[in-house]
């Protein structure tokens, strides 16, 4: 809109000196501005890789999700045991048996009336201190004159020192009997009662006998106080699960297969994580001689990354195979890991425990490196159950501490930081343009105003 004076239009030639006099300004703080963001999101972009590096090497730090050795027996011979294994297990072929599992004792105490006007109320006589033991462990039960057979059994149940003995209440509709059971399996955990005046156990009916498990491996019999036997085979654990009439042969075994394509995996994921810092930190040329660069292209944090990684997979190692070279994983000619199937399949042939526990290693160093830049990881949620490929064990209890935040968290801190300067910059131009803006308009409004008057003084002559 033209002024009444000049006819010129005075708003937008306010609009273009303010503009003009703040441009070297705003021109530096939107190149920072887009630089920063451009950096903030290459590093969001390099935790992401380096959380799914360490997530996915996440599926193989355990011995038994590599698959140094495994179990191997009949389908309707898992009704009887539940077998597994850990890094220790030796490769051999046995028979199992089992003739009886272990069992919790279970007794009952005595009994109340059910109905009537003194329904649940304890007999008389039965007053004074009771001590009740299991595994050579007591603790003492007081019971007087008109107690209720309920809140006794609470008063068992809630004792801080009770040893591992649970009372329950059965009725069959005249009587109310108060039971009490062991908490845990076998001979040891049987339960005992002591009236308070004498030093023997009261007789009580038995309504399930503490049992030990009996069982029979290659003959040999053997028994436990638990049907989680641990210890019978060095590294294979035993769930006894029911009785058989006949032994079952079951063979532990190296799972080669399933090593070799945890090996894969693994010099996959690291070949990913190469693939984003080189994208990152990227720097061609193309014909015309134009440098295009990547956002982090020759940031000292991607060549430490990349040095770090490097480093442990040159790692040497005691044993028959002193690097990964040594058992078919090895550089190709553009930089990526590859896996020799035969040199690896020989190895493992050879030797399954060197090349498990080397891989094992490995992966945690890796995951090392993962953690020092990208501090916790966020856990993959795996849908499915650990025979599902895809997988991802939680931590164990005791996995090492690892710090909420990495060194990428603290940079990206920090930019974030700029970032905020910047904005507050930003807020400093803006209002030097308005004071500018309003000072250029004023001084226009008052020259057309002047223009205006003198125009009107012409006519007026």
């Amino acid at each position: 809109m033209g002024g009444m004076g000049t006819g010129l239009d005075i708003y937008g030639m306010a609009t273009q000196m303010a503009t003009l006099q703040i441009t070297p300004k705003a021109t530096q703080l939107t190149r920072r501005e887009g630089a920063i963001n451009e950096e903030i999101a290459a590093l969001n972009e390099l935790t992401s890789s380096l959380n799914s590096f360490y997530n996915s090497l996440n599926r193989y730090s355990d011995v038994t999700r590599f698959g140094s050795v495994s179990v191997s027996m009949s389908e309707d011979d898992e009704k009887y045991a539940g077998i597994s294994v850990d890094e220790t297990a030796i490769t051999n072929t046995y028979t199992l048996q089992v003739n009886e599992l272990a069992q919790q004792h279970k007794v009952e105490w005595f009994s109340v009336d059910a109905t009537g006007d003194n329904a649940g109320e304890v007999p008389e006589g039965m007053e004074g201190e009771y001590t009740l033991e299991v595994n050579g462990e007591a603790f003492n039960v007081a019971i007087e004159a008109g107690d209720n057979i309920a809140d006794i059994a609470e008063r068992i149940n809630s004792d801080s020192a009770n040893p591992g003995i649970t009372a329950s209440l059965l009725s069959d509709g005249e009587k109310s009997y108060l039971t009490l059971t062991s908490d845990e399996t076998g001979l040891d955990n049987a339960i005992k009662i002591y009236h308070p005046d004498s030093d023997m156990p009261i007789k009580v009916e038995t309504l399930q006998p503490a049992q030990d498990a009996e069982f029979f491996i290659d003959g040999k019999r053997m028994s436990s106080s638990t049907n989680r036997v641990e210890d019978a085979i060095p590294g294979v654990t035993l769930d006894l699960k029911s009785t058989n009439d006949e032994a079952f042969t079951f063979e532990i075994r190296s799972d080669t297969s399933k090593m070799t394509s945890s090996a894969r995996a693994i010099v996959d994921s690291f070949n990913d994580v190469l693939s984003t810092l080189d994208s990152l930190g990227s720097r061609s040329m193309d014909e015309d001689g134009n440098v295009t660069r990547g956002p982090l292209a020759g940031d000292p944090m991607i060549n430490g990354i990349r040095n770090e990684l490097r480093h442990v997979q040159q790692m040497t190692f005691d044993g028959p195979y002193p690097n990964l070279a040594s058992i078919g994983v090895m550089t190709n000619r553009n930089g990526d890991l590859e896996v020799d199937t035969e040199v690896l399949q020989d190895a493992l042939d050879d030797d399954p425990k060197a090349v498990t526990e080397m891989f094992l290693e490995v992966v945690e160093e890796w995951q090392d490196v993962s953690t020092k830049y990208i501090g916790r990881p966020e856990e993959e949620e795996s849908e499915g159950d650990e025979d599902d490929e895809d997988y991802v064990p939680p931590p164990s209890n005791d996995d090492k501490y690892i710090p909420k935040d990495g060194l990428i968290d603290a940079r990206v801190e920090t930019l974030e930081r700029n970032l905020r300067a910047v904005e507050s910059e930003w807020e400093v131009v803006e209002t030097r343009y308005e004071s500018i803006y309003q000072r250029y308009l004023n001084e226009f409004i008052a020259m057309d105003l002047a223009v205006a008057q003198m125009q009107n003084s012409m006519f007026t002559f």
